[in-house]
């Protein structure tokens, strides 16, 4: 279900579920749900069924939502925000020391709050981040929920701050390096965002009346632009560092997933132009979907650990342990691949090798066969040709003596190696019946008869030698000898 993601919209009024896929031809809803909220029955931990409970029973009922990506959103006003300068750069270094740093600033025990925070800006001295809290009650209630449909959430965090995120990241005038965003959530909260390059400066939720809806009250308008006017005085003199933004985008909330732009008459006077989001927003963000559909498809699609808030235990986890560990895994990974590198290397070299020796033996054996065949012979199976071609040999009367199994050549190799050695005999004669030998021939002295005799005879043996006749033959001028050898066995 990579491609599919359930969008979860905490409202005030109400809480909106939505199913919906991201495709090559843009967003498409799959299925929603909404369930109203009852400030007396909804509370979380009173044992009945909370508004996001209601919307996952009511999506699953029309769609298959058991482990698929989920992104929540929650009303701003539900978050705690501090602003610090501490003199870290390491987020585990940040994350040790923030709830020492945080626990004077919040309503509420530190050990009741889930925190996060996020890098403003880094300096020679550390770093300036903007930190949030939560109830664990709240995160632990909705991760409860979430795990009966094994929902994968990628996080959890305030509107205004995802919306922000959003926005900048559609932004299609790089000119614009600080801009204003405010939110009515709901009838009572208001919420501004400071964006500086990129970054949420600061985040303020306003409780106070709404001043956008038409039968608006003007004392409630007067005091919310008061209020904006305030916090940009305050922002621009906040430690030398000026903000000044170039516009302002001013977001309403409507009874459904996305919100509404101000209408012409509706616009705030706080000293900021306000701007329609068609001016800074890049036509492919929108993905042929309406414009304030797109944002809101947006600000879920891109959710993704690590930015902005995110008080979502799981993924804190995660980014803690790649912040933490983040040398050693990378330095451990570099070192497998360059094993697995080697390993590959070694295995492709001795492919290469062994087939290089493999066709060094095929011409070898090709050689040799083409040795003992013809040259029009095919080699097809030379080890069962060279089988076949030895029972042929040995088949064949020439290559044995009449009735004895010995064949001819292991005589005659026995006889060249064991007794005529360097003699100076030349034999014109030899049988053999079983183990009786009889040869005849010449030799250059009665010595060599002699000494062939005894070679025959050697220690070990039972062989016999009988010479027969040894006589001086004038004409050649050497022994002519004959002999006959008992129990011969070559």
């Amino acid at each position: 279900m990579g491609d599919r993601i359930l969008a979860i919209d905490w409202r005030t009024q109400a809480v909106f579920g939505t199913v919906f896929h991201r495709g090559r031809k843009g967003f498409r809803v799959v299925s929603s749900a909404r369930a109203a909220i009852d400030p007396t029955a909804d509370r979380m931990g009173t044992g009945h069924p909370t508004p996001f409970e209601r919307v996952l029973e009511k999506l699953a009922e029309q769609t298959a939502i058991t482990g698929i990506d989920c992104s929540i959103v929650l009303p701003t006003a539900w978050f705690q925000f501090h602003r610090m300068h501490l003199p870290f750069r390491k987020r585990q270094d940040i994350e040790a020391v923030l709830p020492f740093e945080m626990a004077p600033h919040l309503v509420g025990a530190i050990e009741e709050m889930t925190l996060s925070f996020q890098g403003v800006e880094v300096d020679g001295d550390g770093s300036r981040i903007l930190a949030a809290a939560i109830p664990k009650t709240t995160i632990d209630a909705i991760a409860k929920a979430a795990a009966a449909y094994r929902l994968q959430i990628r996080r959890i965090a305030p509107t205004s701050d995802a919306l922000a995120r959003v926005i900048a990241a559609c932004e299609c005038n790089a000119s614009r390096r600080e801009w204003l965003l405010v939110v009515a959530e709901g009838s009572e909260d208001v919420s501004i965002v400071g964006i500086s390059k990129g970054c949420v400066r600061f985040l303020r939720c306003l409780p106070m009346e709404a001043g956008f809806a038409a039968d608006a009250n003007e004392g409630g308008r007067n005091r919310l632009e008061a209020e904006i006017r305030r916090t940009l005085i305050s922002e621009n003199e906040r430690e030398g560092k000026g903000f000044e933004p170039e516009a302002a985008f001013l977001l309403i909330e409507i009874d459904g997933p996305g919100w509404k732009v101000a209408e012409e008459g509706q616009c705030l006077d706080i000293g900021v132009p306000l701007v329609q989001w068609t001016s800074v927003l890049r036509s492919d963000c929108l993905d042929g979907a309406s414009l304030e559909e797109g944002l809101w498809f947006r600000m879920h699609e891109t959710a993704s650990p690590g930015e902005g808030f995110d008080v979502h235990p799981e993924t804190r986890r995660l980014r803690h342990f790649w912040s933490g560990h983040r040398n050693r895994i990378l330095w451990t990974a570099s070192l497998a691949g360059l094993c697995l590198v080697l390993t590959f290397g070694s295995i492709a070299m001795d492919m290469v090798l062994s087939a290089r020796q493999l066709r060094d033996i095929d011409r070898a054996i090709a050689s040799r066969f083409h040795q003992v065949f013809a040259p029009e012979v095919p080699m097809v199976d030379p080890i069962q040709q060279v089988r076949v071609r030895n029972r042929e040999l040995a088949e064949d009367p020439l290559m044995a003596f009449s009735g004895n199994p010995t064949a001819a050549v292991d005589v005659l190799m026995a006889l060249s190696r064991d007794v005529m050695g360097n003699l100076d005999i030349v034999l014109s004669r030899l049988s053999l019946d079983g183990e009786k030998l009889s040869i005849g021939g010449h030799a250059a002295d009665f010595e060599s008869v002699y000494e062939m005799k005894r070679r025959f005879e050697k220690p070990g043996t039972q062989t016999a030698a009988t010479i027969h006749s040894a006589s001086q033959d004038t004409a050649l001028n050497r022994v002519v000898f004959s002999m006959d050898i008992a129990r011969f066995r070559p």
